[in-house]
């Protein structure tokens, strides 16, 4: 499914991969994700995907595959260890191409992920070797007719996302088997594993930004080209760090 593997989608930074970790999450664990999609401008996504990655082309002429994602999760177990609540938030690529030593072909990625300090996702992510941006995320799904409106923020110390999703009902099964690697031109730590999820009927949603956020960076428009809300989210992902 072309938006499956991107459900959780991390980026490493300049710090030391660690040994690979697993982490796995449940139907009864709560999970939810809220992706948007740009065509963003093809010159800043390969910058923002670094040397080593070619961005997927987008459908319109030089333009590239540009996501945000917000995931949040009630429970879940790293290394076998049950964990509670846990949010976080993070820019996704679709990658065309490109290769990290010892590592299969990746299919996603994405870079730095926002995470509040002291939650599980944050010390999971800056254990696998993963960057990790302080900040806050949170995620309000509400009930709306037969549909639901969400409002998922990320905020960080140069400025906030908010997304305003109105979704229409409905639930496709969604699987994949995920590739998600770290972008740019340090360290690749790879997730690999099963994804699914149980994704919502057509939304539209509005992106409002503060400060310096990935918006006004790559000069985005306020109304994403496509949406996703998945709930019921499911995953099995193993870190492993790339042979150099």
């Amino acid at each position: 499914m072309r938006h499956a593997a991107a459900l959780l989608a991390l980026c490493a930074g300049a710090a030391a991969p660690a040994a690979a970790q697993r982490w796995v999450v449940t139907a009864a664990d709560g999970c939810e994700a809220l992706t948007v999609w740009w065509e963003a401008p093809a010159a800043a996504v390969a910058s923002l995907a670094g040397k080593r990655w070619a961005p997927e082309p987008g459908d319109s002429p030089g333009t590239a595959d540009l996501g945000w994602v917000v995931v949040q999760c009630a429970s879940g177990a790293i290394d076998g260890r049950r964990v509670g609540p846990h949010a976080l938030a993070a820019p996704l690529v679709r990658l065309a191409g490109g290769r990290a030593p010892g590592l299969p072909d990746a299919q996603v990625g994405i870079g730095p992920v926002i995470a509040e300090p002291g939650s599980p996702a944050h010390a999971l992510l800056r254990a696998a070797g993963l960057a990790v941006v302080d900040g806050v995320v949170t995620f309000r799904p509400r009930p709306m007719g037969r549909g639901a409106r969400v409002i998922a923020t990320a905020g960080d110390a140069d400025g906030r996302l908010v997304v305003e999703a109105e979704v229409e009902p409905g639930a496709a099964a969604v699987g994949d088997d995920a590739a998600i690697a770290s972008l740019g031109d340090g360290p690749v730590v790879a997730l690999t594993g099963p994804v699914a999820a149980v994704r919502a009927g057509e939304a539209a949603a509005v992106v409002l930004g503060e400060g310096n956020t990935l918006v006004a960076r790559v000069g985005l428009p306020p109304r994403p080209a496509r949406v996703t809300y998945d709930r019921r989210c499911t995953w099995d992902l193993s870190f492993a760090p790339s042979a150099r």
